[in-house]
């Protein structure tokens, strides 16, 4: 493994930590991290109210970059662990399914993108 795909994967767990910490700050409840199921993995899966967000965080070295990094691939894969979630978590197929994006750089906040896609858009 490269050094800078360590120095890589080291600043892509940070920001997942890092905005875990700013969803809790704005009330958003962590329920599970690195979910993985039907062959893909979400970041994040947080509840707030009635929403249930599936949020994918990217950091790049600029706030562009990580903006265009999620492809149509991803975000499929993404849309089938999130019904795997739902058909394993019954109880929160009655909440407001959404599709996030948190976008980091170095030296910056995280922008959370809340409805950042559609499912099967």
């Amino acid at each position: 493994m490269t050094v800078a795909k360590t120095s890589a994967q080291r600043f892509g767990k940070f920001a997942e930590a890092f905005s875990c910490w700013r969803l809790r700050l704005t009330g958003y409840r962590i329920l599970q991290r690195g979910y993985q199921a039907a062959g893909g993995e979400i970041d994040i899966i947080a509840r707030r109210g009635n929403i249930l967000a599936f949020i994918e965080v990217k950091a790049r070295k600029s706030l562009d970059d990580a903006l265009h990094a999620l492809g149509p691939q991803q975000r499929r894969r993404i849309e089938r662990t999130a019904l795997a979630f739902l058909a394993q978590n019954h109880q929160l197929s009655t909440c407001d399914a959404r599709f996030d994006l948190i976008v980091q750089s170095p030296r910056s906040w995280p922008r959370h993108l809340t409805g950042a896609w559609i499912q099967g858009a």
